[in-house]
């Protein structure tokens, strides 16, 4: 395995990159290639709609780990819970919507 942005990236991680023609992708790392240097990324949102649900392949540095630890918009839980939702992630969905829950009750106070 190799690190990408400081962060272990292994299969299942979750990643943003950018393709060799430009599309911005975030999507999760499906199978890792250390011998070519090589991740294949299930594409789950796309500013291109057409490579939406692909896999594709990159090389490693052009994708970075998404952290799942740091501090979150409300709107930005709400489309993570969406994005959890759309590839039937049940764990990562509980973890999203007790967060998205707890900042909601903290600005309620």
């Amino acid at each position: 395995m190799f690190t990408v942005s400081k962060a272990f990236v292994e299969e299942s991680s979750w990643v943003t990159g950018k393709t060799p023609n430009g599309e911005l992708i975030i999507g999760y790392i499906d199978k890792i290639d250390p011998a070519k240097d090589i991740v294949r990324v299930a594409v789950v949102n796309s500013d291109n709609d057409d490579i939406v649900g692909d896999t594709i392949e990159m090389l490693h540095h052009w994708v970075e780990t998404i952290p799942s630890s740091f501090e979150k918009s409300k709107t930005q839980l709400e489309f993570l819970i969406d994005l959890a939702l759309e590839t039937k992630d049940e764990e990562w969905f509980l973890e999203l919507s007790a967060e998205w829950k707890k900042k909601d009750q903290k600005e309620l106070l």
